[in-house]
This record gives C-alpha cells, sequence and structure tokens, in this order.
C-alpha cells in the first residue's frame, strides 16, 4: 500500500513539474527581455529566461507528458474530469464577459472596465512627455457621446491660425472642466457657455474651447497653457481649480515640494496579477483596477481621504498635514499662468471653487472645506493685488442637489446653470458686445 502511494505521489510531482516547465516556457519565452529588464536578474539567476534553459524545460516537459499522462488518466479519471470541465466553464463564462462588454454592455460601464486597448476602443487618455497624461488626439467613445478634438482637447476640432475677428475663450482646469459627469460632448461647460454667450451677441464670433483635463491640478494647467494653449491665441483663459490641488497637498510633510512628485509618477500601464485581467474580476471590481489614477499616481496616496482621524501614510491628521502643506505651489502656479497670459496679450479669469457638501462624500470633509476656503481666499487674494478678472463662483453657485451629481462635480442642469452664471459675468466684464474695446 505503501509503495503504490509513493508511486502515485511520484507521479503527481512529475506533471507538477510539467506543468511548470510548461508555465515557464509560455511565460519566459515569450517576454525573455523584458523579464531580465523587470526583474533585473544578474548571473547566475539570469539563466533561467536564457533560450538554451527555456529549450530544455521544454523538452522536459513533453517527455513528462509523453510517459506519464496515460497512466495517470486512467488511476485519476473522475478527478481530471472535473478539472477539465470546471475550467472549460469559467473559459466560457470569460469569453462571454468579454463578448457582452465589447458589444452588448452599456458603454459608460464598460469604459470603467476595460484594459488599454481591448475591445478595439480607444483610451480616453495617455501619456504625454511633460504633462504625464493629456486626453487621446482624435478620440471617440464608441458611441459617439464623447469625442476630443486633434489636440486631445474635449469638443470639436480648433482652426489654426485663429480666424480673424474670432473671440476665443479657452476654459482651463480639471475633471469639473471637462465635465466628466456629462456624457455627451455637446453639454460639456465648453459647448453650453458658448451657446450661451453666442445668444447674448448673434453677431460676434465667439469660440470656447475646453481645455480641462481629468486629474489636473493647476500644476498640470500650467504646463498646459504654455505648451498647449497659447498656440490656440486665445483672448481670454478661464482657470477653474480646487479639488486636485487639494490632493497635492495631501502627503508627507517632508516630501511635499513644488514639482508634485510627492503624489505624480510617470505614466505608466499599472502592474496588476495575472487575475485582475480577468474580465469576470473586472465586472465587479473594474473602476478600483482601470482607473486613470492608476496610471499617474503614486500608490498608497490619500487622494478623497475622509476620515478625519490621524492616518499613517501622512503621519498625522488631514488637517494638520494641510496646515503643515500651505498651498504654495498652487498660488505660485496661479500667479505663474497670469505672467504668461500678460505677456501674451490674453486676459484672465480666476474661479472660485464651489462644492456641494450635501453628497457626504470627501467635499464634505472638514478639512477638504477647509482647504476649498483657504485656496479660494488665495484666488481673492491675487486678484487684488494684480488686478486680474475674479468669477466668486463659489458665493453664487446654488447648492440644489438636483444641479450636481457628486460633491464636486455638475450633472446637465448644474452645468446650464454654472454656463449661465459665467456667461452673464463674461458678458459684463469684457465688454464682449461689437465694439472696439472688446477682447479680439
Amino acid at each position: 500500500m505503501t509503495e503504490a502511494y509513493t508511486q502515485r505521489y511520484r507521479q503527481l510531482l512529475m506533471v507538477i513539474l510539467a506543468f511548470t516547465g510548461l508555465l515557464l516556457e509560455v511565460v519566459f519565452f515569450s517576454q525573455v527581455d523584458q523579464l531580465n529588464n523587470y526583474l533585473e536578474l544578474r548571473p547566475p539567476f539570469s539563466i533561467i529566461s536564457s533560450p538554451r534553459f527555456l529549450y530544455s524545460i521544454t523538452i522536459f516537459s513533453y517527455l513528462c507528458f509523453l510517459f506519464l499522462l496515460p497512466k495517470l488518466i486512467d488511476q485519476y479519471l473522475g478527478a481530471i474530469v472535473s478539472v477539465v470541465s470546471t475550467v472549460v466553464f469559467l473559459g466560457i463564462l470569460e469569453g462571454a464577459t468579454k463578448v457582452v462588454y465589447c458589444n452588448f454592455a452599456d458603454r459608460s460601464f464598460v469604459q470603467l472596465r476595460l484594459l488599454p486597448g481591448e475591445c478595439n476602443l480607444s483610451a480616453t487618455y495617455q501619456g504625454h512627455h511633460y504633462l504625464n497624461h493629456a486626453g487621446t488626439p482624435n478620440y471617440f467613445s464608441s458611441d459617439k457621446a464623447n469625442r476630443h478634438n486633434s489636440l486631445g482637447f474635449r469638443g470639436p476640432d480648433v482652426i489654426i491660425p485663429k480666424p480673424k475677428g474670432r473671440l476665443r475663450i479657452v476654459l482651463l482646469g480639471g475633471s469639473t472642466t471637462y465635465t466628466e459627469r456629462v456624457r455627451d460632448w455637446h453639454n460639456d461647460i465648453a459647448r453650453v457657455l458658448e451657446s450661451e454667450l453666442r445668444a447674448k451677441m448673434p453677431r460676434r464670433d465667439i469660440e470656447v474651447i475646453n481645455a480641462g483635463m481629468s486629474s489636473y491640478s493647476s500644476f498640470e494647467s500650467l504646463i498646459n497653457l504654455e505648451f498647449k494653449v497659447l498656440d490656440l491665441h486665445p483672448d481670454i483663459i478661464v482657470v477653474y481649480h480646487g479639488t486636485n490641488d487639494v490632493h497635492t497637498r495631501l502627503v508627507p510633510p517632508s516630501k511635499y515640494a513644488s514639482d508634485n512628485s510627492a503624489l505624480k509618477r510617470q505614466w505608466a500601464e499599472p502592474q496588476m496579477p495575472l487575475i485582475l485581467r480577468s474580465a469576470i474580476v473586472r465586472l465587479v471590481f473594474g473602476p478600483l483596477i482601470t482607473n486613470l489614477g492608476r496610471f499617474i499616481d503614486k500608490p498608497h496616496n490619500t487622494i478623497g481621504i475622509k476620515s478625519s482621524g490621524v492616518n499613517s501614510d501622512l503621519g498625522g491628521t488631514p488637517k494638520e498635514t494641510l496646515l503643515a502643506n500651505p498651498p504654495i505651489y498652487f498660488e505660485r502656479n496661479i500667479r505663474s499662468m497670469i505672467a504668461i497670459a500678460n505677456a501674451n496679450n490674453i486676459e484672465s479669469v480666476l474661479m472660485t471653487f464651489a462644492w456641494n457638501p450635501d453628497f457626504h462624500d470627501y467635499a464634505s470633509s472638514e478639512h477638504y472645506q477647509f482647504a476649498f476656503k483657504e485656496q479660494n481666499q488665495i484666488l481673492r487674494n491675487i486678484t487684488n493685488e494684480l488686478g486680474v478678472s475674479l468669477f466668486d463662483y463659489s458665493n453664487l453657485m446654488s447648492q440644489d442637489p438636483n444641479l450636481w451629481a457628486d460633491g464636486v462635480h455638475l450633472n446637465e442642469k448644474g452645468v446650464t446653470e454654472k454656463a449661465r452664471l459665467l456667461g452673464e459675468f463674461l458678458y459684463s466684464n469684457f465688454a464682449l458686445g461689437e465694439n472696439d474695446n472688446a477682447p479680439h
């Protein structure tokens, strides 16, 4: 009896070795260079990714299967059938899930759960050599509800050079400017504001461009203005920042720096375990796996932290961290944008940040509201000192929950109200009627 069991254990061990060999072949042989680079293998360990080693493993695996499988099939037929049936079922379920993803599921649900290039859909964002990430040029969502122009900005193409006589307004900001929670690009803040201004001045050639991008803070908008927006020759820029600049301050005080290196890392596709690439797994956990932050933010960050207690990553409470990390870089970035605009004969409008604390998300926390108010006061101080225009949006925007998608983003009704308020401000403060004093 003991000898029989020993023989079976030996056979199982050989099968395990055979499967291990095949796995090494599949993984290593297809990605030899990547493996060496990623693991930084050095002799003698680098031998495991050499072609000679892989060929040897492959031959060994085939021999094991050739001599052992017939015997094992006879002895473990029931178990083998169960395992094979389970694998086949999971494979069919995985394939069916991908078919549903790519052909039948709601696009807004699916695109949060897709890996780059999956379902032949282009990604909304891509890496950028200076901005870290930007909108994918000429992007169209599968349902055509969202689009980017050739510059990667949300909306239609922009004519360069600017047509004579056209009043061009460019909006700078993060996801609240991109209008992330409004699916149809025809209803984003730029399009609705443009319609609002054209209705007030039907004989003026007015264009509003949405240069906002999800996750952009004043750090990215400064670069965006210098390297992308100036080529559009705008007459007016409207700068709207708040949430993402608070994120940049919720870092360990010892790492708080002018280049935002405590929060951001270079764009890279996140490394994830094989199981997380399963369509079935992403059906349940998708947004946690494939959101933009995993491509650009450092791990173990405290973005959106709601708890006011001591946080181990921060080394204190969020409020203590914000006090230790004052918005000096936010202020410097805003001042730099104004200086660039002035040097290029562009009018600047700063908008205070509005939020709704009734959604019980991070925007309702004491520390985020403290930071919003602090940064808004900085904007007021800058405009008083430099004489640029301030649109005090935070004191004007209604907190009616029917206008908001969450604590910081608006829905379509909210965008209409925001455009109405901003349109009235621009019309009243920049003499946008047909006269020689209007920007052009």
